[in-house]
């Protein structure tokens, strides 16, 4: 069944973005589970959601999933730009997922919401995601 094949899916989108040294640079973590503590900026994987899409001849799913940025820069910008340079590497992109047949990757929404704290603002930037996974052809 596809529905298993979604954390196939997150470790090609974490190594995607992991492997672009620029992005990497700039973060301090990409992260499944943010450890307690950690620095900021990093990206963390939000929600995932799995609805059934297959066809005549094979089983699917529609996949959707966050990612979120999280910044203490000063203003918005740090954030909106992290998610932009997420966005150029992901979007449009169709990822190679072992065991089955994947779509390319579609931006369904954005957006930054910023968080007072007693130290200062944080921003959190929410990219969400879709994408459609099919079983491969049977042999």
């Amino acid at each position: 069944m596809t529905a298993f094949y979604c954390h196939r899916l997150q470790e090609v989108v974490f190594a995607q973005l992991m492997a672009d040294e620029e992005l990497s640079a700039r973060l301090s973590g990409l992260y499944d589970e943010v450890p307690l503590g950690a620095s900021m900026p990093y990206l963390a994987m939000g929600e995932t959601n799995i609805s059934p899409a297959g066809l005549k001849d094979r089983q699917g799913n529609v996949v959707t999933f966050a990612l979120w940025v999280w910044s203490d820069g000063d203003g918005q910008l740090e954030c909106k730009d992290l998610l932009a340079a997420v966005d150029r590497l992901l979007s449009r992109h169709k990822p190679t997922v072992p065991g089955c047949h994947a779509g390319e990757i579609i931006l369904t929404g954005a957006a930054v919401t910023r968080q007072y704290a007693e130290n200062g603002s944080r921003y959190r930037g929410r990219l969400a995601y879709k994408v459609q996974l099919y079983e491969e052809d049977a042999a």
